[in-house]
């Protein structure tokens, strides 16, 4: 309806989108950081809590909270750079249609009143552009979501495919016949009435059938 208008509102976005991206190269960075950070401090509170007994004894509660508390300030520290990068986005999003509204405006008044179009075409195509645009501020507002099911996915990926490869080696190795070098002449068993105090007595007996 208007290509002088629609040319001047998506003239914007080549500049636009670097300045987004520039705002946000941490994002996904601190994402992946403090999912380290929270994974470190699940194993610590999961180690402290199987292995109570031992805290308790070597009185070892301030030390293993201490670690605990590290992690999770970490975390913490992760997270406020995740949050300053994402009301970075947001806020020049913002200000980037504000300055659409104005700019395009402006624009159609100049062009209205040099009779180069009409006000019905000027409206048409501010509006049609400007809802285009909504799906771009849309996704800026939930980018950081988007962010974290990414970092999570890959991190599903990276363990998926390590055990994949852990199985291959696995099955690599298991599928060689093993042939021993030399056949013993003689074999002696010592001691096998004797159970280890360490050992449950469920599985020596299991082990002694």
């Amino acid at each position: 309806m208007s290509w002088q208008l629609t040319l001047a509102l998506l003239a914007s976005v080549p500049i636009s989108i670097p300045i987004v991206a520039f705002l946000g190269r941490r994002l996904e960075p601190a994402t992946e950081a403090q999912r380290r950070e929270l994974s470190g401090a699940v194993k610590y509170a999961t180690a402290s809590l199987a292995a109570i007994d031992v805290v308790k004894v070597y009185n070892g509660y301030d030390d293993e909270l201490w670690q605990y508390l590290q992690r999770v300030r970490g975390a913490m520290r992760h997270y406020l750079v995740q949050a300053q990068c994402a009301s970075s986005q947001m806020g020049f999003i913002k200000l980037w249609m504000g300055a659409l509204f104005v700019t395009g405006f402006w624009l159609g008044v100049y062009l209205v009143e040099t009779g180069r179009t009409t006000p019905g075409n000027v409206l048409t195509s501010f509006y049609a552009v400007m809802t285009s645009f909504q799906s771009v501020e849309a996704l800026g507002t939930q980018w950081l979501v988007v962010v974290k099911g990414m970092a999570a996915g890959a991190a599903i990926q990276s363990v998926a495919g390590g055990s994949e490869k852990e199985g291959k080696d696995e099955a690599a190795d298991t599928s060689a016949p093993a042939v021993p070098a030399w056949t013993p002449s003689e074999v002696e068993l010592r001691n096998v009435g004797l159970v280890s105090s360490e050992v449950p007595l469920v599985e020596a007996d299991r082990s002694s059938r």
